[in-house]
């Protein structure tokens, strides 16, 4: 039996990367569930403070998704 050896690589985080981060971070501390803020906030036409005002203003979280999209 043959051993392999892998290396792992990391990469370095981009601009972008960085960008979406926050913008998950932003939605999580709102109320959003992780699956709904990793959605809205990977796509960038979606306006986050808008997103955010929803829920801070009492919008059913259902109900700004269906506003969002």
């Amino acid at each position: 039996m043959a051993i392999v050896e892998t290396e792992v690589v990391e990469a370095e985080d981009t601009e972008q990367d960085r960008v979406v981060r926050w913008r998950v971070e932003q939605l999580l501390d709102a109320g959003y569930d992780g699956e709904s803020a990793l959605v809205i906030g990977l796509d960038a036409s979606i306006d986050l403070h808008h997103a955010v005002r929803l829920m801070e203003r009492g919008c059913p979280r259902d109900t700004a998704l269906r506003i969002l999209f």
